[in-house]
């Protein structure tokens, strides 16, 4: 196999991966949103799904009011969670698409709020690894702010 051949499957395991965990999990928004707000509206299809309880949620929030804004990870997107995987029933993984600036702190803006859920400290490397990869594309990363349905988010994968 040549290193384009290998390159090209890995792309092809990272996007079924991502694709499979975003399926359904994809929150679009247009309004003003605080930070609060926009981590509720991400972690929503989680918490209807049963992949992760209210806890889980009212503990994301604790931890970002008491350590600051460590979720944005990058201009554009923030990545919600929590370090202790009580009130997380799988690793899960979740999309809040928004047309407002959402504004963490004195972080820069935000629009892409990825709420996910651990249940160990290794079982979602994988996941955070692929993500990453995908966020790294600058291409990606353009076409996911100006996806409009959970379709054209799904087909970037």
């Amino acid at each position: 196999m040549q290193k384009c051949d290998i390159i090209l499957e890995i792309y092809i395991q990272l996007g079924f991966m991502l694709k499979k965990l975003l399926q359904g999990n994809i929150v679009f928004n247009s309004e003003e949103l605080s930070w609060q707000e926009a981590v509720q509206l991400s972690a929503q299809p989680l918490l209807d799904g049963n992949l992760i309880t209210q806890y889980y949620l009212e503990e994301i929030i604790k931890s970002v009011e008491k350590q600051g804004f460590y979720i944005v990870i990058s201009p554009d997107v923030a990545l919600p969670h929590a370090r202790f995987p009580q009130g997380v029933k799988q690793v899960c993984l979740s999309l809040l698409v928004s047309a407002a600036t959402i504004q963490f702190g004195e972080n820069p803006n935000s629009k892409l709020v990825f709420c996910v859920g651990f249940v160990d400290d290794t079982s979602h490397m994988e996941m955070l690894q692929n993500l990453a990869m995908f966020l790294s594309d600058e291409g990606n990363l353009k076409k996911l702010l100006e996806a409009k349905t959970e379709s054209d988010v799904l087909n970037l994968l």
